[in-house]
């Protein structure tokens, strides 16, 4: 993968066909990552305005893979020690018919390289169920750090931060 760029409003509908076709891929491998609620698309357009959306176009210019880089997520925790410093990993999708061939885990080592500095703590958050993102996660330099609940997912059961620094 030679770069991400930030996503564009005229680029939101093929980004959305990503989303849907991962919700079915998670329910079809029984993964309780996402809702039929959630990501919703207006979180994806929010994510597009502020410059938070990242994504991974081939050599014919289709997206391939997307994810969110924010400052946001996480921030009201204190107890890890969340500060301007930190960044955080969501909604990261790849393209139904290249799962398994790397695209998320060069778009995390790509992240890092081009838009987190030195110094900077990267956390993300993914569910029990969710094995190939816990793979990814522990592939990439990751380390587990805690269990949690998700406010409105509680029936999913736990979630595990995972974090990395910079």
């Amino acid at each position: 993968m030679d770069k991400l760029i930030y996503a564009c409003h005229e680029e939101l509908d093929e980004i959305w066909q990503l989303f849907v076709d991962a919700k079915k891929n998670m329910e079809t491998q029984g993964i309780c990552q996402w809702t039929s609620s959630y990501p919703d698309k207006d979180i994806v357009k929010t994510d597009i305005c502020k410059k938070q959306l990242l994504i991974h176009k081939n050599e014919s210019g289709e997206i391939v893979s997307a994810g969110t880089l924010s400052p946001e997520f996480l921030a009201h925790e204190e107890s890890h020690g969340y500060n301007e410093h930190t960044k955080c990993i969501q909604r990261l999708v790849t393209k139904a018919s290249e799962m398994g061939n790397g695209l998320g885990s060069a778009w995390v080592k790509t992240c890092l390289r081009d838009f987190c500095k030195a110094g900077d703590a990267i956390y993300s958050l993914t569910n029990h169920t969710n094995k190939p993102m816990q793979h990814l996660f522990e592939k990439t330099g990751f380390s587990l750090i805690e269990t949690t609940s998700v406010t409105g997912r509680e029936a999913f059961g736990p979630f595990y931060i995972y974090k990395r620094n910079r």
